[in-house]
């Protein structure tokens, strides 16, 4: 169905008389628009001022439709139009925008104002399907003391653990490493709500820095328990690469098995030791999710 706009306007329809003094003849326009020819009895007819007809249109009641019907076409109040921000339908609009973690966030136009929708509201995508790598190597409590003692000085040791700590989110972006040459020996430490008390797997997942020869931060991953003191540690968890796309910088990702009794998530830099089969760089954006 077409739409047209028309706007409440007044329609003046003018009535011209014409004189003709000596045969006492008038001409006057009907209402037809058709001239019509009138004799006069009078000896001189009085000139007439043009008459001007205001047809007042008829005001519309709060339940009268808008929508006017002529010839098969509907035409449209205006002001009706901007009233609904010629939004007739009450259709929600909805924007995409980057969110600040390497993602996006719907928004929804209120009166052709964006508002971010709750975040019970977002429409989420599928995640990608994450798997523990083939070759997913646990890290001894044993090799972790002797090669991280950074580390092992969080043990009953709350003061260093707040230095770096932050709170375990669903979601967690972080940037890890170090611009730098020499990465920093402890990147971040996420603390859990409350002690695990079976074993979780949690997403993890590296991000390029740059979609021109991309290279990945990974760091080794260790647990503690509740004094700080090491449990265990991962490495090698990656177990798919994905190339970038409008919303992402290419990743690697994979799945990190958290052993019972976990309340804290350590990211150290890697050691040469570790040799790892894609390219690497002292620093990168990561993101950590529940499963």
């Amino acid at each position: 169905m077409k739409y047209a706009f028309i706007t409440s306007g007044v329609l003046l329809a003018f009535i011209s008389v014409g004189v003709y003094a000596q045969e006492r003849v008038y001409t006057i326009i009907d209402a037809q628009g058709r001239p019509q020819i009138l004799k006069s009895e009078a000896a001189s007819p009085q000139v007439e001022q043009p008459k001007q007809i205001e047809l007042t249109p008829k005001q519309e009641s709060v339940s009268e439709t808008p929508f006017k019907k002529l010839d098969d076409e509907v035409y449209i109040d205006s002001d009706y139009l901007e009233k609904k921000s010629f939004n007739i339908d009450d259709k929600k609009r909805f924007y995409y925008v980057p969110n600040g973690a390497l993602g996006q966030q719907v928004i929804e136009s209120k009166n052709n104002t964006a508002a971010a929708l709750p975040a019970t509201s977002v429409v989420k995508s599928k995640k990608r399907e994450a798997l523990y790598a083939k070759n997913y190597r646990e890290l001894t409590k044993e090799w972790l003391i002797i090669q991280h003692p950074a580390v092992v000085e969080l043990c009953k040791n709350p003061k260093k653990i707040k230095k770096y700590v932050r709170e375990f989110d669903a979601v967690n972006a972080l940037w890890l490493g170090s611009d730098g040459v020499l990465p920093k020996k402890i990147d971040k430490v996420l603390k859990f709500t409350q002690i695990t008390t079976n074993q979780q797997s949690l997403r993890i997942s590296s991000f390029a820095t740059t979609n021109k020869n991309p290279k990945f931060y990974l760091p080794i991953v260790t647990f503690l328990d509740e004094q700080g003191c090491i449990v265990s540690g991962a490495w090698n968890y990656w177990s798919k690469a994905y190339e970038a796309n409008n919303s992402f910088f290419s990743a690697v990702e994979g799945l990190l098995s958290v052993p019972v009794a976990t309340r804290y998530l350590v990211f150290v830099s890697p050691v040469s030791e570790l040799v790892a089969d894609i390219p690497q760089q002292n620093a990168g954006s990561f993101i950590v999710e529940y499963e």
